[in-house]
């Protein structure tokens, strides 16, 4: 068996089973993980029998053990049909537990990561230090124009962009950075087939420019909770979260939030309708740049991104400017 043929029978086994009432991350890591410490083909775990299963993994949880004797021909064939789609429409599945997968995600979600990434685009680019810009569906005009500069300033560090898909603060920044000449990741909280794109990004796809990223079932629709799932992605994918007009219930302050966690430097450009959040930020460690104009806020990102290493998480008593 080839190696694609081998990705695509392991990514169909695995998506069977997230796929299965109960079949979520941590369960379905767990089963991974034992197969990887018995030296047992993944696939080969849904046609073991039941008692089998008990006596080959022992130390699996009771949830585990129920759930691969749930996973039934259904999410089987399914499974195997939506793989099938993703690499005709040109996308790629990366499996978790093989040297391709993102170190990023593997080393800051832990057991939450996602068992599968689906990718579409420029792969190469998820091996890169990312930076983040995040922020409203409806930011102001000072707000777009932040986005925008940061974009553009990072384009010119040539590091690449990471933000989601949504209209205003994610999209003006995707433009703005392909616009510069530079590179972008696009997280979708949506499944990799379900995904409406505006041409110009699709374009930027065909280029090699800018690679999509879903880790939900490839036909899955929006939903909330894969939007506040794929903001810890985003935060894990970047070295650096710039949050632009951060709202109290905005997936922006989430993003924030879980970058803080993962020890990441967090800089907010805020204004006076974001000031509350902002302050909430601060507190918790994220840095502070209060409506800055454009050259400001251009040498502050570069100076940002070229110190990422040396500024991690400097503490929230700081204000840039």
């Amino acid at each position: 068996m080839s190696d694609e043929e081998d990705i695509k029978e392991k990514a169909a086994a695995i998506l069977a089973l997230m796929m299965t009432p109960g079949g979520g991350r941590v369960r379905v890591n767990e089963i991974i993980n034992a197969c990887r410490r018995k030296s047992i083909e993944f696939p080969d775990v849904l046609v073991v029998p039941l008692q089998q299963s008990t006596r080959l993994f022992e130390h699996l949880s009771p949830s585990a053990l129920s759930l691969i004797a749930q996973c039934g021909e259904r999410e089987k064939r399914r499974a195997k049909q939506l793989v099938e789609r993703v690499i005709r429409s040109g996308g790629y599945v990366l499996v978790c537990d093989r040297t391709d997968y993102p170190s990023s995600l593997k080393n800051h979600l832990g057991k939450y990561v996602a068992p599968l990434l689906w990718t579409f685009g420029s792969l190469s680019l998820l091996k890169e230090d990312g930076a983040a810009v995040v922020g409203r569906t409806k930011p102001s005009f000072t707000g777009r124009i932040c986005a925008e500069t940061i974009a553009c300033a990072l384009a010119s560090e040539h590091a690449p962009l990471v933000s989601g898909g949504a209209i205003g603060v994610d999209l003006a920044a995707h433009r703005a950075v392909l616009d510069a000449g530079g590179k972008t990741i696009v997280v979708l909280p949506q499944g990799l087939l379900t995904a409406k794109l505006p041409r110009w990004l699709e374009q930027s796809l065909a280029q090699g420019n800018a690679v999509l990223v879903s880790e939900f079932v490839p036909d899955a629709a929006w939903e909330t909770y894969a939007a506040v799932t794929r903001n810890a992605t985003i935060a894990a994918l970047s070295s650096v979260v710039f949050v632009v007009e951060p709202g109290r219930l905005h997936g922006s302050a989430r993003t924030a939030q879980c970058a803080l966690e993962q020890n990441k430097q967090v800089v907010v450009i805020s204004s006076e309708e974001s000031s509350e959040m902002a302050d909430v930020l601060v507190r918790a460690g994220a840095r502070l740049v209060v409506e800055p104009d454009a050259t400001t806020v251009s040498r502050i990102a570069k100076a940002i991104w070229q110190q990422r290493n040396s500024t991690k998480n400097l503490g929230g008593t700081g204000l840039l400017f």
